[in-house]
């Protein structure tokens, strides 16, 4: 009785995988499909470079730069104008801020790279400027919070990197005013301040993208607390073995 209930069993297994063959339908394993699930799980994220031994490397451009592993860094996902974002692990914190730590501007270095028909004095002229207005300019307003109307007047020097490309420092100060709560109950104070910074701004080798690295934090801890590291990571800045555009 058994046997003849297992034939019968087989003979339905072998009935239905015949009826599956015969409408196209491949047999696959449970837990083997390449369900959307899985392709995603597959799929490897690629970023805009690597950062290994303090040196953030480039994929698409081949330029490297130096930030201290201090700092805690953020590689951008493949695509992105912004590079990396790079955020000091441990920092003063503003006397007013002191019960509102979150509200404090955490130190921070960034790369930005995109293509730009502008020299760099003429890009920069066209970041100050009040008429002039592009996407791209929105791109580094949405990134770097300058320039926007709240910003007083930069102060522009020459730069020049130890491979030779000449630049321009932008130094630029900020001011903002925050509610800055007290407690329940209490009056919120409202702080004002500023936020202090530099833009490198450079053109690659081939001339045909800008590339700006920026350093911002709070202005009362900019000179001679943050400004040392915006200036070393500007001065490590290589674009000498700068790749061509099938890259990242």
């Amino acid at each position: 009785m058994m046997k003849t209930m297992m034939k019968a069993l087989k003979l339905k297994r072998i009935i239905a995988v015949g009826v599956l063959l015969g409408m196209g339908l491949a047999l696959v394993p449970f837990g083997q499909g390449d369900s959307p699930l899985a392709r995603r799980k597959k799929k490897k994220k690629e970023y805009t470079g690597t950062y290994e031994n303090g040196v953030f490397t480039d994929s698409k451009y081949g330029l490297t730069i130096e930030i201290p592993e201090a700092w805690s860094m953020k590689v951008a996902a493949k695509g992105e104008s912004v590079r990396f974002v790079a955020a000091r692990k441990e920092y003063s914190i503003p006397p007013s801020f002191r019960e509102n730590e979150f509200l404090t501007t955490v130190p921070m270095i960034k790369l930005f790279v995109d293509t730009s028909s502008l020299d760099v004095r003429a890009f920069v002229d066209s970041l100050k400027s009040k008429t002039f207005s592009s996407e791209q300019k929105k791109k580094i307003y949405s990134s770097f919070k300058v320039f926007d109307g709240k910003t007083k007047r930069p102060i522009i020097s020459r730069l020049k990197l130890d491979g030779g490309q000449k630049g321009l420092r932008v130094k630029i100060m900020r001011r903002y005013h925050l509610e800055v709560p007290r407690g329940v109950g209490q009056v919120s104070d409202v702080v004002t301040d500023n936020v202090q910074g530099d833009l490198a701004v450079f053109k690659s080798v081939d001339g045909k993208n800008i590339i700006i690295v920026s350093g911002l934090c709070e202005s009362l801890f900019y000179r001679g607390v943050n400004e040392p590291y915006f200036v070393k990571a500007v001065k490590s800045l290589n674009l000498s073995g700068e790749a061509g555009e099938s890259g990242k």
